[in-house]
């Protein structure tokens, strides 16, 4: 079960000692009607909205708070998932959820805020927070930068429409594409494309206003309709569809697949169970170019970020790495003594996810590969349905070599 919540007017609940109100003074006309009135000297009680330090001062705040009624079972859970002035949260079951609902309206009231703006893919948790007058009743909520559909538990794209008929510039398109919120990498191998078109515009030195020549302008028509049609994706909001009730933590694993090409590299992450898509981080390859094995191991460095950063998201215990590039498994195996620029990356696989099991896997089924190559949006679908599932994990993970 999913909720959604916010602190109502969260900045003003948050109220300033009067010996630190001094700092918030600002002068205002005595009679507002009057420009030639005399000034009055204000000074905040509360925390103002719009500082630089305040966000930092309201979670403070709220975190003492939780600190001192850490006994209350809800306090650890809106610590883990406050963002700002927003809880977002995730429960097994719907008793969890509703019991929580109860228990963080009690917290938060005691510290003076009130919790409000609620929705859930509960229906019951939705008829509860209507009957206290905070529900949220908006059909599709902004969560995050995405938007999500509680009632049928689905996540999408903000829609920002790109403008590929007037005549493209370098900065233009640098615009263009910079409006693309997509924090989990859903859309990867479609936007790759457009990163990479970027950086030939780099190479080839155009001028930043300067409209670019025909050939360039009817690849970006391309991608930039391609663009338009992947934002238009969705996709389940649960990282663990129908999982059996006996499954423990140890029983999820999280796959991290890596791959370099010439021009670009990266990492896709899914889970075992369900073979779940979880994370895509890619890169385009330096200007200054570099060997295809020292890119597959910037890849294989890239796969360990992610993954050591979103164990801490997921459930899974257990990482197993798969790279089609032997020499990278064998460098990250390596007991011998390497050069500087493999060394390096070597030492930070190995501190960053030290208990994780790297192995081989045939090109054809790296997960990662399109990552790097890009594909049109048409499909990517056909690709995330090919790829998100359990059976070809398990087929196919069997045959896949073991690299001792």
């Amino acid at each position: 079960m999913r909720h959604l919540t916010a602190l109502q007017k969260a900045f003003l609940n948050a109220m300033l000692h009067k010996d630190d109100s001094d700092v918030t003074r600002f002068l205002w006309l005595s009679d507002p009607t009057d420009p030639c009135s005399s000034l009055t000297t204000y000074r905040f009680r509360a925390v103002l909205f719009g500082a630089t330090c305040s966000p930092f001062i309201l979670s403070a705040t709220i975190l003492k708070h939780l600190t001192l009624n850490k006994d209350n079972p809800a306090a650890s859970t809106i610590s883990n998932d406050l963002y700002v002035d927003n809880v977002v949260s995730s429960f097994t079951s719907e008793t969890d959820v509703l019991k929580y609902f109860r228990q963080a309206r009690e917290l938060m009231a005691a510290g003076g805020f009130n919790l409000r703006s609620w929705t859930s893919n509960s229906s019951e948790l939705r008829a509860m927070a209507e009957a206290e007058g905070v529900v949220d009743r908006d059909a599709v909520i902004k969560v995050l930068g995405l938007l999500w559909e509680p009632e049928i538990d689905q996540m999408s794209f903000v829609m920002r429409s790109i403008n590929s008929k007037e005549k493209a510039t370098k900065r233009g398109i640098l615009q263009q594409t910079s409006t693309i919120y997509d924090p989990l990498g859903m859309l990867a191998p479609v936007t790759i494309r457009a990163k990479l078109l970027i950086q030939d515009l780099w190479k080839r030195k155009y001028a930043w206003d300067t409209p670019i020549p025909e050939r360039e302008q009817n690849t970006w028509l391309h991608i930039a309709e391609d663009l338009n049609e992947a934002m238009t994706t969705s996709f389940p909001r649960l990282y663990f569809l129908d999982s059996p009730p006996n499954m423990v933590d140890e029983d999820y694993v999280l796959h991290v697949f890596v791959d370099a090409s010439t021009r670009a590299y990266g990492a896709y992450l899914n889970t075992s169970s369900n073979s779940a898509f979880v994370f895509v981080k890619n890169r385009v390859a330096p200007v200054n170019e570099l060997s295809l094995p020292r890119l597959e191991l910037m890849a294989a460095l890239i796969g360990a970020r992610v993954a050591q950063h979103n164990m801490k998201a997921v459930l899974c215990k257990r990482v197993v790495c798969w790279s089609d590039s032997q020499i990278t498994l064998q460098l990250i195996h390596s007991t011998k003594q390497l050069k500087r620029f493999e060394k390096n990356r070597v030492e930070e696989i190995r501190k960053l996810i030290s208990d994780a099991d790297w192995r081989y896997c045939p090109t054809v089924d790296n997960r990662a590969d399109l990552q790097t190559r890009g594909i049109f949006a048409s499909l990517l679908n056909i690709y995330r349905m090919t790829h998100n599932s359990q059976a070809c994990l398990a087929a196919r993970g069997t045959k896949w070599m073991f690299i001792p």
